[in-house]
C-alpha cells in the first residue's frame, strides 16, 4: 500500500477546520516530501516518524515594544511567518505559567516598565525553548507634573499681545496649549496646539477675560494649568465719547485705608475719633463700617456703581483697567441683563470687588501715589460703540478732593485737592478747620498764607501773614522772574497804581504758567490750579456745595451729594480773607474766599481767582496781582 505523498504546503492546505473536526481524520498517514519522512494526524497536530526536529526561535517572531503612561495598560501584538502560528505569552524567559495565548496580549494596569516574552509554535514547529523567546518591553512613563503657573505680561489693550510662559517642567518635551475663543496665536492654528517651547504670544482684539490652559507632555500629558488673560479695553481706539445729554456713572471714587498718620505729608492726621478714622475703608471687614458711604451693610471690598444712560442704548457691558493689578479682584458683575435695549434713565448697577490686599498694598501711599483703576461702561448708541469712564483711587491719606467736569459730555471725575491752604495748620482735619476760631489776621491756621500772583521763591517769606509791607515795586529779578533786591525779598510788595497795582514794574504773564517746576509754591506731586480746573470744579453739578457759618467760615463740598444723602464732605474751602494791594487785611471775618489760579488776565495786571461768599456761589473773577490771597494745590496727575 502506497502512502499519499504531500508537500508541507499541500498538507497544510488540507488541514482546515473541516479536516480538524472530522473524527475519521485521526490516524491519516502521509509521506511528507518536504521533510522526507512519514507523518500522521494525531487529532491535534501532525506527528512525524523519523522526521528532523524543528524548534521555533525568537527570530521567527515579530513584536514591537510599546510605551504607555503610568496607570494604563498596553496591548502587545505578535506575528510570524510560520503557518498556523500559535503564540503564548510569559512574564519571563523560563516561566511555564502562560499569561495569555493568541497574537495579542493586553497587559494589566502598569506603573513601572516591564518586559514580557512570547513564543510561537505550529503543527510541525515546536515552541521556542525557554531562554529563546521573543522579548517585548513596555516602557511606562511617569506623567509629568503640571506647570506650576502661567506667567504673563497681562493685561494688555485690545489689538495688543502678551507673552504667556508656562513654568518649565522637568522631562517635558512639548507643551499643549488651549486658548479660549477670542485669543489667537501664531504658534499654531486654531485654539489648541502643541509647541516645543513653554512660551507663546497671544493676541486679543476684544476686551474681556479669557481662559488659557497648558499641559506638559513627554509621551504623557500632565493635568492642565489654567489662567485668565485679561484684555483691557483700549479707550483711545474705536470708541466714541459719552453722548450729549444727562448721562451718569457714579459711586465711591476715593478710598482711604487710614493706616498711616500723614500730617507731615499733607495727607491729614489720624485720631481715634478723627475724620480719617471715621471715614476709612477697611477692605477686609465684614460688614463695611456703617459710616462709610454708600455701601453700608455690604462686604467692605464689594462696592456698587451705577450707570444711567441719557438716551436709549443697547448691549451695555462693564469692564475696567487696573494697570497695577492690585486694585480690582476679578470680573465686574452687572446686577441685571443689559445686553438688550436699555431705556434712558434706567439705573444699571455693577458690583466691583476690590482686593482685600489693598489693606497692605496701599499703606503709606499718598494721594500723589494712589493705586488707581478706571471703570468703563461700554454700550452701543446710534450705531456706534461709546464709553463712559469712572476713575477710582485707593490711598493711605485723607480723600480730599471733589468731582471735576472735564468737558460738556464727559462723566465727572475725582480730582485730589489738598486738604489745606498752603501755610495752614496740617494737623487740623475738616471738622477741626470748621470749628477753629482765628483770633487775628496773623493767624494762618485755617486761612493759610497770602501769596501775590506769580511770586514764589523758597527763601522769600513775603507770604507770611506777619511779613512787613514795602512800597518798593520790584524792578530787579532773577532768571525765574522773582525779586532780588534786599528791600523786596521777604517783604509784601504793595501795589503801585503807576504799574496797574502790580508788584512788578513790568508785568509777566508767564510766572505761574509753568506751574509744575519754577515758581510753583506747591510741594512735590502738587501744582497750582488753572482757571479751567476751578471751572471744572464749579461745573460738576454732582458736587453739592454747602455753606458753613462756623468759626472758620467756608464751603463744604460733597461729591454726589444730590444722589446720596450720606455723601460725606471731601473738601472744605475756607473763607480765606485777603491781603489788599496796600498790604492791609480785608474781609477778615466776613466770609469772603479767594483762591489764586495760574491764569493771568492778558493785557492786564490782574489774574483769575476762585471767589465766593456766603451769599455768592463760587465763581471766577479778577484780582490785582499784588493782592495777597490763598493757594490751594491740586494733584499734578489729572
Amino acid at each position: 500500500l502506497r502512502l499519499p505523498q504531500l508537500t508541507t504546503e499541500q498538507r497544510d492546505n488540507i488541514t482546515d477546520a473541516a479536516f480538524k473536526a472530522n473524527a475519521l481524520a485521526k490516524g491519516l498517514t502521509i509521506y511528507n516530501m518536504t521533510l522526507n519522512c512519514v507523518q500522521y494526524w494525531d487529532n491535534t497536530k501532525w506527528t512525524g516518524i523519523g522526521c528532523p526536529a524543528t524548534i521555533a526561535t525568537a527570530a521567527d517572531i515579530t513584536a514591537a515594544d510599546a510605551a504607555v503612561c503610568e496607570g494604563n495598560s498596553a496591548t502587545l501584538t505578535a506575528s510570524s511567518s510560520i503557518a498556523g502560528a500559535v503564540f503564548r505569552w510569559y512574564d519571563s524567559q523560563t516561566s511555564t505559567a502562560i499569561l495569555s495565548t493568541g497574537s495579542s496580549f493586553t497587559t494589566p494596569v502598569l506603573n513601572a516598565s516591564i518586559t514580557y516574552y512570547v513564543s510561537v509554535s505550529s503543527g510541525i514547529i515546536d515552541e521556542n525553548l525557554p531562554g529563546n523567546r521573543k522579548a517585548v518591553t513596555v516602557t511606562v512613563a511617569a506623567i509629568p507634573a503640571a506647570p506650576a503657573e502661567i506667567a504673563m505680561s497681562s493685561p494688555f489693550p485690545e489689538g495688543g499681545s502678551c507673552r504667556l510662559t508656562a513654568t518649565e517642567v522637568a522631562g517635558a518635551t512639548s507643551y499643549i496649549w488651549t486658548l479660549a475663543n477670542g485669543l489667537t496665536t501664531n504658534a499654531f492654528a486654531g485654539q489648541t496646539g502643541e509647541t516645543s517651547s513653554n512660551s507663546i504670544t497671544v493676541t486679543g482684539n476684544t476686551f474681556g477675560n479669557y481662559e488659557v490652559s497648558v499641559k506638559a507632555k513627554n509621551i504623557c500629558e500632565s493635568a492642565a494649568t489654567t489662567a485668565n488673560v485679561k484684555v483691557d479695553i483700549n479707550p483711545n481706539s474705536g470708541y466714541g465719547s459719552t453722548p450729549s445729554g444727562t448721562w451718569k456713572f457714579y459711586g465711591q471714587r476715593c478710598f482711604d485705608i487710614a493706616v498711616t498718620d500723614q500730617t507731615a505729608n499733607y495727607g491729614s492726621h489720624i485720631n481715634t475719633d478723627g475724620w480719617r478714622k471715621n471715614h476709612r475703608t477697611d477692605f477686609s471687614v465684614t460688614p463695611i463700617p456703617s459710616q462709610s458711604y454708600p455701601q453700608t451693610g455690604t462686604l467692605a471690598n464689594t462696592h456698587t456703581y451705577t450707570f444711567v444712560p441719557g438716551a436709549t442704548i443697547t448691549n451695555l457691558r462693564f469692564t475696567y483697567i487696573d494697570a497695577t493689578g492690585k486694585v480690582i479682584d476679578g470680573d465686574l458683575t452687572p446686577q441685571g441683563n443689559y445686553s438688550g435695549t436699555v431705556s434712558a434713565g434706567t439705573q444699571c448697577s455693577v458690583t466691583v470687588k476690590y482686593r482685600e490686599t489693598l489693606n497692605q498694598d496701599a499703606v503709606n501711599l499718598l494721594a500723589t501715589a494712589a493705586l488707581r483703576a478706571d471703570l468703563y461702561a461700554v454700550y452701543t448708541y446710534a450705531g456706534t460703540e461709546r464709553i463712559t469712564k469712572l476713575k477710582v483711587y485707593v490711598q493711605d491719606a485723607v480723600c480730599s478732593g471733589a468731582l471735576m467736569k472735564p468737558s460738556t459730555n464727559e462723566n465727572p471725575q475725582w480730582m485730589a485737592i489738598m486738604a489745606y491752604n498752603l501755610g495752614a495748620d496740617k494737623a487740623l482735619d475738616f471738622n477741626q478747620q470748621k470749628t477753629y476760631l482765628p483770633t487775628s489776621n496773623a493767624n494762618p491756621a485755617t486761612w493759610g498764607d497770602t501769596y501775590q500772583w506769580g511770586r514764589y521763591r523758597i527763601d522769600d517769606t513775603y507770604y507770611l501773614r506777619t511779613s512787613s509791607a514795602t512800597t518798593a515795586t520790584a524792578s530787579a529779578f532773577d532768571a525765574n522772574g522773582q525779586p532780588t533786591a534786599v528791600g523786596a525779598v521777604n517783604y509784601f510788595i504793595k501795589g503801585n497804581p503807576t504799574y496797574g497795582n502790580d508788584w512788578r514794574t513790568t508785568p509777566n504773564d508767564a510766572l505761574w504758567q509753568d506751574n509744575t517746576t519754577k515758581n510753583n509754591p506747591c510741594p512735590a506731586g502738587w501744582r497750582m490750579p488753572s482757571e479751567t480746573l476751578f471751572k471744572q470744579l464749579i461745573d460738576a453739578t454732582d458736587n453739592q456745595w454747602v455753606w458753613s457759618n462756623s468759626n472758620t467760615k467756608g464751603y463744604e463740598v460733597h461729591p454726589e451729594g444730590g444722589i446720596f444723602a450720606s455723601s460725606p464732605m471731601t473738601l472744605y474751602l475756607t473763607a480765606t480773607n485777603r491781603r489788599g494791594t496796600d498790604g492791609s487785611f480785608a474781609d477778615l471775618y466776613n466770609g469772603y474766599g479767594y483762591y489764586w489760579t495760574t491764569t493771568p488776565v492778558t493785557s492786564s495786571t490782574s489774574a483769575r481767582v476762585l471767589e465766593f461768599t456766603s451769599a455768592i456761589a463760587p465763581k471766577m473773577s479778577n484780582l490785582a496781582r499784588s493782592t495777597g490771597t490763598a493757594v490751594r494745590c491740586v494733584i499734578i496727575d489729572y
